[in-house]
């Protein structure tokens, strides 16, 4: 079995929501499905708005789940819990998830939160420990504006 790509996004400031929108939108106009775990209902909602009205040119049809075992059709899939309801290759983690759970995807993307020493302290583990499960995550260049 092949590991799916890891990929740590550098955060530089506070603009995750504007990070996961970038993402999910590049892998929809792909034709892939994405899969966003959130730590809570209150993040879920949030993206949920965000991605709703961040860019008014761009369009993400997305479901909001917090459920596990119900499955859907849409591309675009906002989960509070580890579960894979539209079979999405693509995973984005805006909370930590686990590594048996990444190895339900192709292409997964963490964040590096280097703006706040103990998310990146956090990230640095989470980085350490995918190396020891056996996965290859990478460190991409820091995000920018487009």
């Amino acid at each position: 079995m092949t590991l799916p790509a890891i990929f740590f996004v550098r955060l530089a400031r506070q603009e995750k929501a504007l990070h996961i929108a970038r993402l999910t939108e590049m892998h929809f106009s792909r034709g892939q499905r994405v899969v966003v775990v959130v730590a809570d209902d209150v993040m879920a909602t949030a993206l949920d708005r965000y991605l709703w009205a961040w860019k008014k040119d761009s369009f993400l049809p997305h479901k909001v789940m917090s459920t596990v075992g119900e499955f859907c059709d849409d591309a675009v899939v906002i989960s509070t819990v580890e579960f894979n309801p539209n079979r999405a290759t693509v995973l984005i983690c805006a909370t930590p998830c686990s590594p048996d759970f990444l190895k339900n995807f192709q292409q997964i993307y963490d964040f590096a939160e280097t703006y706040d020493p103990h998310l990146a302290e956090a990230a640095r583990e989470r980085f350490r420990l995918f190396r020891q499960q056996g996965f290859d995550p990478q460190l991409e260049p820091p995000a920018t504006d487009t």
